[in-house]
């Protein structure tokens, strides 16, 4: 007779097979500069991976939590969840059916990486000094400056070879324009 795997086992073993998984982030921040996980980039290997394991997740939404089960099929007593409270989202030009979306979408996501224990950069400490980095870049690139008449053609440009927030550009207009003053 077959050992039979308790939850946490088969969870394991989950994450395990995920991690050697060449998962790419397809979610692009085009303000922030960076990309993320969206549930079409892993849910499909996790119910997969679920399937070949024995395990089944549900999701449950109430209006201030959500609640991720996941079960071990062969014992449906032996179960874990994973639970985040749920906020509130209102967005411009959405009603409120497409924010409730918006927030369960959301949850979804950070459900299961939480739970698959699928990881992305610490994005607070990488987008501030990431961005510093290439903002410093941007403004001792005097060579790629001096090659470019139109301050907005010139932003562009710049913008295309580094990321940046909207008080960088600026002070990188005034740089330009300084150097245009000389």
């Amino acid at each position: 007779m077959a050992e039979t795997r308790n939850i946490y086992q088969k969870m394991q073993d989950i994450k395990l097979e995920l991690q050697k998984m060449d998962l790419k982030k397809s979610g692009q921040n085009k303000y922030a500069w960076y990309s993320y996980f969206e549930l079409k980039d892993f849910l499909p290997s996790i119910v997969e991976l679920m399937n070949k394991h024995g395990v089944f997740s549900k999701i449950d939404f109430t209006d201030h939590d959500a609640t991720l089960r996941i079960v071990n099929i062969e014992n449906p007593s032996d179960f874990v969840s994973y639970n985040s409270p749920v906020a509130t989202l209102e967005l411009k030009g959405c009603n409120s059916v497409q924010a409730l979306w918006w927030v369960q979408t959301y949850l979804r996501r950070y459900l299961y990486m939480n739970a698959f224990d699928i990881v992305e950069a610490d994005m607070f400490d990488a987008v501030v000094s990431d961005e510093d980095n290439r903002f410093k870049q941007a403004c001792s690139d005097t060579n790629f400056m001096m090659k470019h008449d139109s301050c907005d053609s010139w932003l562009a440009k710049i913008r295309t070879k580094h990321a940046y927030n909207w008080k960088q550009e600026q002070i990188l207009r005034n740089k330009r324009n300084e150097y245009i003053n000389k």
